[in-house]
């Protein structure tokens, strides 16, 4: 009884004690589950490996093929051979060739055997490349979508923070700052600009102000004196013009 209890005790633990396989069992628990990562990048090598078996598999095809083409021409070859033996009445000769014949048949019924096992392994390939393909393009697409949904939202978070949240609200004194700099600067500029003299900005200029320059008074002063001589010109010309047209 002890001796039955031990054999189906070790097929349920898979050969080890109880102690054994509790540990592994607390192990497997503890184990943390793979990642989409680590999964993407086993199907990616996988997937390779799929590839590279089936081009492996796919050049023996080519090769059994070519030989294939090579026996039936030597089977077609040894029946007219015996053929014509057997026209010139050389059993002899017909009889090797037949010989050679059932050798050629033989060879390529073994290469017909031998491409429909590769045609069996390949569409085994077909089959798992297909789903790895699959799985991976959904993978991708999916992992896409989430990274431009992630994006999104990120600077979604920023713009809703920058329009509506306190930042906006704790910057925009920096803008009245802005303002009285550049009073400041015009202010400045325009103080140099008159000699250091009070600025005038948005109040009436007294009278004598307003009054011209001794320069401008030189400047104007020859036109003046001009302005009388030119009048009395011009009013002796009327006056000969209408003498005239009396």
């Amino acid at each position: 009884m002890r001796r039955l209890f031990g054999f189906f005790a070790g097929m349920w633990t898979g050969g080890r004690s109880f102690d054994e396989q509790r540990y592994y069992s607390n192990a497997a628990d503890t184990t943390r589950a793979p990642n989409l990562e680590s999964v993407t990048r086993e199907m990616e090598a996988t997937l390779e490996r799929e590839r590279n078996g089936a081009a492996d598999l796919l050049a023996q095809s080519a090769d059994r093929h070519a030989l294939l083409k090579d026996a039936e021409k030597a089977i077609a070859g040894w029946d007219e051979k015996a053929r014509t033996a057997i026209a010139g009445n050389r059993d002899d000769l017909a009889r090797a060739a037949l010989t050679e014949r059932f050798k050629a048949t033989e060879w390529a019924d073994g290469l017909r055997d031998e491409i429909g096992r590769i045609d069996d392994l390949l569409r085994g390939y077909q089959v798992d490349i297909r789903g790895l393909q699959t799985r991976l393009g959904e993978v991708y697409r999916r992992r896409s979508m989430a990274d431009a949904r992630i994006q999104r939202a990120n600077t979604g978070v920023d713009a809703y923070s920058l329009l509506k949240g306190d930042k906006w609200e704790q910057a925009a004194p920096g803008l009245d700052s802005l303002d009285r700099n550049a009073d400041f600067a015009e202010a400045r500029l325009e103080a140099m600009s008159l000699g250091s003299a009070p600025s005038t900005f948005g109040r009436r200029a007294p009278a004598a102000a307003l009054s011209p320059s001794s320069a401008q008074a030189r400047l104007l002063e020859p036109l003046s004196r001009a302005a009388p001589s030119a009048i009395d010109t011009e009013l002796a010309a009327m006056k000969a013009r209408l003498a005239g047209q009396a």
